[in-house]
């Protein structure tokens, strides 16, 4: 009945929301009680399975997210698949720098496949911790219309994109090279 589907789409849609919010305890309530009252109309759609999928990326239960998504070809589930693996250990962070590159070569890629791709890079960068890489990839995503679609994916790239998040990490970055060059903070003459 319309109604029913109507609450199905509400409560899928309260568990993303969650996510986008951090508030990673009320996002598995939530879907807990969503299974336990919808178990007989479970949705196998993609957004649905997406959606689990990030939960469970966020609880550190990447394994199960990729096993949940791995037979899925969309770009979405492919981007979220990718980070599980290098999460769970499957592929190291250069192998899935490697898959999104050459995915990025593709001329037919649309701006929202782009970004996709771009947030694996960075989420690559962070984990390696490649400053320069970070703020290449944040200058890209942030220039770039198409980074507001992310967040039907990765909830939590919300908070990572920002120009605070750019300005933090060429402040970081700053610091990095300071100390590579042994520059001490208040030598103005050694700068």
């Amino acid at each position: 009945n319309a109604a029913t589907e109507s609450i199905i789409v509400w409560r899928q849609q309260l568990i993303h929301v969650y996510l986008g919010l951090d508030n990673i305890e009320d996002a598995e309530r939530a879907m807990r009680r969503y299974r336990e009252e919808y178990a007989d109309k479970q949705s196998e759609t993609v957004n649905w399975k997406i959606l689990q999928a990030q939960l469970l990326m966020r609880v550190d239960r990447p394994q199960e997210a990729f096993e949940l998504i791995k037979h899925m070809t969309q770009p979405r589930a492919q981007a979220l698949s990718w980070l599980a693996q290098m999460q769970a250990g499957i592929l190291t962070p250069t192998a899935v720098s490697e898959i999104t590159m050459k995915n990025l070569a593709r001329p037919d890629l649309k701006d929202d496949q782009r970004v996709l791709l771009l947030y694996v890079n960075y989420r690559v960068a962070v984990a390696e911790l490649d400053l320069a890489a970070q703020i290449h990839i944040l200058e890209q995503l942030l220039i770039n219309p198409a980074r507001q679609s992310l967040g039907e994916t990765f909830a939590e790239s919300r908070k990572e994109i920002t120009v605070d998040e750019l300005w933090r990490s060429y402040e970081q970055y700053g610091l990095q090279v300071a100390n590579e060059q042994q520059l001490l903070q208040g030598d103005d003459q050694a700068w």
